[in-house]
């Protein structure tokens, strides 16, 4: 996972995914966060399929320790954001909305792309409709701000939800862009009936 060549840190990656063992844990995030994109992209694919070992919540909390960290350069950042929309990391929500408001733009957009695909919900560049939105959900499991998510007036943020309920629940329900309102409503009802009966 450490070898100079790229080539070999990218099958060494695959292949950690079949050894779940905790000492590849951080070899692998450090990988997740590499300029290298080939070897990165497959890392973040690993990740999740390693996130039952003790470790993991420790390397999420270093990720972003990262996007908190205005000294790192950019790029470094940028990748940190990446990983963290990537990884679906709930709790990286309040970090990235501060995000909206750095001076680089890239990261701004960054994090506004990442608050979309982890919350569903959009409010725009700025952070006080983020804020408010966070005092009232930010205790709520993300199940909940994803199922709010298929009311948004928006079809495209409709879809997002659908699409991350899809893959949080493991449950093939996907809404097409042009779906219309209704539908969403239904796969909301769906999925709450889901919820209620799991809590």
């Amino acid at each position: 996972l450490e070898a100079p060549h790229p080539d070999v840190r990218l099958f060494a990656a695959v292949v950690a995914r079949d050894m779940p063992y905790p000492g590849i844990l951080e070899p692998i995030a450090r990988l997740s966060l590499a300029i290298e994109p080939t070897s990165r992209r497959v890392a973040l694919e690993v990740l999740p399929d390693l996130a039952h070992l003790p470790g993991y919540p420790s390397i999420l909390a270093g990720i972003r320790t990262l996007i908190r960290d205005a000294t790192s350069p950019q790029q470094f950042r940028l990748r940190a954001v990446q990983a963290a929309e990537i990884l679906r990391d709930a709790l990286a929500v309040p970090e990235l909305v501060q995000l909206l408001g750095d001076g680089d733009r890239e990261i701004a957009r960054a994090a506004l792309s990442a608050l979309r695909r982890l919350t569903a919900h959009d409010f725009g560049t700025m952070r006080f409709g983020w804020n408010r939105w966070l005092k009232a959900y930010a205790d709520r499991p993300r199940i909940v701000w994803l199922m709010d998510g298929l009311t948004d007036r928006r079809a495209e943020l409709r879809s997002l939800a659908a699409e991350e309920l899809a893959r949080l629940m493991g449950h093939a329900r996907y809404l097409s862009p042009d779906a219309p309102r209704d539908e969403a409503m239904r796969l909301r009802a769906y999925y709450e009936r889901y919820w209620e009966q799991a809590s």
